[in-house]
């Protein structure tokens, strides 16, 4: 992951991550976190990896259009 991180220079990333999430391990999220530049790592409390609950899917979108319109 490093060689290929460190080409993401000009872009700003974010990771959303649900807390609850059985299927990408919580580590990982923290991997990209270590080795991307201008990565925001954003975790959900209780959220699964489908963001299943109507709040959990809320708070993600917001996050997601908060992250894409910051200037």
């Amino acid at each position: 992951m490093g060689k290929l991180s460190n080409a993401i220079k000009k872009s700003s990333v974010l990771t959303i991550h649900g807390g609850a999430d059985k299927t990408i391990p919580f580590a990982d999220a923290h991997e990209f976190a270590k080795h991307i530049q201008n990565h925001q790592l954003t975790v959900i409390d209780g959220a699964s990896h489908n963001y299943d609950k109507p709040q959990h899917a809320q708070q993600m979108i917001q996050l997601a259009a908060d992250f894409m319109t910051a200037a």
